[in-house]
């Protein structure tokens, strides 16, 4: 097991519309438990001492969080590391007397992205069942979004527009939206009969974070922009938020995309940065443990290899820090533990699990 110590009390501002500087000085390690997983993506809590994982290649682990101890324990084998694409997140929820785990993944051999629903018993995953198709086979590798919550005992999920911009606006097929099912896959979601059933909302790009803050009773979501216009949003039921009409972000070559920035009908977003941070991955911090941390959202840069925390003042954003940069590589995924330390998933070869805690 590897430790890393460190005193952090500067921090530098990504966001364009900030006008002052907050500090975070805590002093933290950071330990990576177990061993190495290719390209680790999404994790969800069993119970305060296991949590189940995914690496993009196809593997399920489970971790033992009081030993520091991984253990594969299943395998997707109709899924592989393609450019974005492989298998992604994960979900656990107890249902009854079911403990079902759900997984979100590219089907290599059709090039559709599915969800499929597993029982887990006694540390193994049995009876999969796949619950949902996006019907929309391509094999480009781009802008899968694939994260699943638990959302008011139904299953959320954020689709991306698999490189297609079109997609966004398109409520007759699923990428580029978040979706709504029931713990057996039945589409619920919108009542508006021009989307399919399902959708819950529109318009977004590649959505890669999305979590329900109980707290304030609402679900908020981020997403990779284009060049510039990365974007957290509030996520109400049958809204558009706009991509690609309104977007802070421009053509990778500089060129303007949509129609502007606002507009009527298309739902802004409460948060954004310019430039692009590429964010994976989202937890709302509320503990003492970090009392620094206390009422932020807690946030992965894959482009600039840091952990964000974003200022929650009356419900909304209200300023940003960077915890720390350039300490494990790509983060991917964050996960805050009851207990009030930070577990953290790195996008990297020789990848894992880690946990920030007090030094």
């Amino acid at each position: 097991m590897r430790s890393f110590f460190f005193f952090f009390f500067f921090t530098f501002i990504a966001n364009d519309s900030l006008s002052k500087q907050f500090e975070f000085s805590e002093k933290i390690k950071i330990t990576k438990l177990g061993g190495t997983i290719n390209y680790p993506w999404g994790m969800s809590l069993v119970n305060e001492k296991y949590l189940i994982l995914t690496s993009k290649t196809g593997e399920i682990f489970l971790a033992n969080l009081e030993k520091s101890d991984l253990k594969k324990i299943h395998e997707v084998k109709e899924t592989n590391n393609f450019n974005q694409g492989g298998l992604l997140d994960i979900l656990f929820v107890k249902t009854e007397s079911l403990n079902s785990i759900f997984v979100c993944y590219y089907n290599k051999l059709d090039g559709d992205l599915v969800i499929g629903k597993y029982t887990l018993e006694l540390n193994r995953l049995i009876n999969k069942k796949v619950i949902f198709k996006s019907n929309f086979k391509n094999r480009n590798g781009k802008h899968f979004g694939c994260r699943l919550i638990n959302y008011k005992n139904t299953l959320l999920a954020s689709l991306g527009d698999r490189g297609k911009r079109h997609n966004s606006q398109n409520p007759k097929n699923y990428p580029g939206s978040i979706i709504q099912l029931s713990f057996n896959g039945k589409k619920l979601g919108n009542n508006n009969d021009k989307w399919l059933k399902g959708i819950f909302s529109i318009g977004h790009r590649n959505p890669q974070g999305l979590i329900y803050i109980k707290e304030f009773d609402k679900i908020w979501s981020h997403e990779h922009g284009p060049k510039g216009g990365d974007e957290i949003n509030v996520i109400n039921k049958g809204l558009n938020y706009g991509w690609p009409i309104v977007t802070y972000g421009k053509e990778y070559w500089g060129g303007n995309i949509g129609e502007g920035k606002s507009k009527e009908g298309m739902t802004d977003p409460v948060w954004k940065w310019i430039p692009s941070i590429a964010p994976s991955g989202m937890d709302f911090y509320r503990n003492d443990y970090f009392k620094s941390l206390n009422n932020t959202l807690l946030i992965g840069s894959l482009k600039f290899k840091s952990l964000y925390a974003v200022k929650i003042q009356n419900k909304m954003p209200k300023s940003e820090f960077v915890i720390f940069k350039n300490k494990i590589g790509r983060i991917r995924d964050v996960l805050v533990h009851p207990k009030g330390f930070i577990l953290l998933l790195n996008d990297e070869f020789s990848g894992g699990l880690f946990k920030m805690e007090k030094k």
